[in-house]
């Protein structure tokens, strides 16, 4: 059939764009592109073609996987003295939510009805965000947190690494599910 025939030959074309895109280190398009070859190829019918966007995937993934590396060094061994000491603190505070429910509790108490309104509606994202996040993502994907000393940073650097995944961000997540809730109840805040 002519229409199985095209198909396989546009999986195939898919896949050899995504390695072209590899080849000449544009990474994220390379990974888009194999991501769409991967998911349309039929591993019987689309074997080479299969095989490739497969092949270019973990090789993106690793090129990228070093870069994150390389980043996360370079960042750690730069000199930081005023900013350590502040980023520490705000990092402990927004642990567990406890910025967020600080800030409702704010609302709630100065901001009448509609602040009520407004922390209830942020609270409760906090928590269908801490479900979603922590236990269902966190639990899929299982990334784990960087390891400090095979990155080379520094003793006076380091801080306690959180023994959950790395991803995604719980800090990052609770932020955005806050704020997005908060806002549309209380649009003066967005």
């Amino acid at each position: 059939p002519a229409a199985a025939r095209d198909a396989s030959l546009r999986v195939l074309a898919e896949a050899c764009a995504s390695h072209l895109e590899y080849r000449l280190d544009r990474y994220p398009q390379a990974l888009v592109v194999a991501e769409a070859a991967f998911a349309a190829a039929d591993p019987e019918r689309d074997g080479e073609a299969y095989v490739q966007a497969l092949k270019t995937l973990a090789a993106c993934s690793f090129r990228l996987g070093r870069l994150d590396l390389a980043v996360y060094r370079a960042i750690a061994a730069t000199p930081t003295p005023t900013l350590d000491k502040p980023l520490r603190r705000i990092s402990e505070i927004a642990t567990r939510s406890k910025l967020w429910l600080g800030i409702a509790a704010t609302m709630a108490v100065v901001g009448g009805r509609t602040g009520r309104r407004a922390a209830l509606t942020g609270t409760a994202a906090l928590a269908i965000d801490s479900v979603a996040v922590n236990l269902a993502a966190k639990l899929s994907f299982r990334r784990g947190r960087p390891d400090p000393t095979a990155a080379g940073v520094p003793n006076a650097r380091r801080v306690e690494m959180p023994s959950s995944p790395s991803f995604p961000s719980g800090h990052s997540a609770s932020g955005f599910a806050f704020a997005e809730a908060v806002a549309e109840t209380m649009p003066i805040l967005a």
